[in-house]
């Protein structure tokens, strides 16, 4: 059984590792075209119909990279979503937005397709901080030691036993 703080200790984990890999000790493209003076704004631009999942894991990814950004949420994890909505802006330092964005993308397509895909036959539960797409069968017994985690952890990439 994890707690509710080990389990958020993995996912700082998971995202310092995922920022780690991805752009090591800088994004070298715009940190050589981008004045780190620039501020910026950036949209989540929703291209195809299905359910949004990983807002609250964005959140978390800028928050790691800069403090500094502010993000205006207009879409929850959960929601039914068609091409041409907006989830959410976020706007800061235009550098920072650069190094949070690919990973931020990669890991909400990725939640968003799993909650799209199994939404048809499947419900929504909320665990700590995030909407997780569960099928009927895996929504019995308790999310923090039982099959639900399972779903948590393929979902977000945990990489620890549990």
């Amino acid at each position: 059984m994890i707690s509710e703080e080990q389990f958020q200790n993995e996912l700082d984990l998971i995202i310092a590792n995922a920022v780690r890999e991805d752009v090591g000790d800088g994004d070298h493209s715009s940190l050589a075209c981008i004045p780190a003076s620039a501020q910026g704004k950036a949209k989540l631009l929703v291209k195809d119909e299905g359910t949004l999942a990983g807002v609250e894991f964005a959140k978390m990814v800028f928050n790691y990279v800069d403090s500094n950004l502010k993000t205006e949420i207009l879409l929850e994890d959960g929601a039914q979503v068609k091409y041409g909505d907006i989830a959410f802006y976020v706007e800061g330092s235009s550098q920072s937005i650069l190094k949070a964005e690919r990973l931020v993308l990669n890991a909400m397509q990725r939640m968003s397709a799993i909650a799209t895909k199994i939404l048809c036959q499947s419900w929504m539960v909320q665990i700590p901080k995030f909407w997780i797409p569960v099928k009927l069968p895996l929504a019995l017994g308790p999310w923090k030691n039982g099959p639900l985690r399972s779903v948590v952890e393929k979902t977000i990439g945990l990489r620890c036993t549990i």
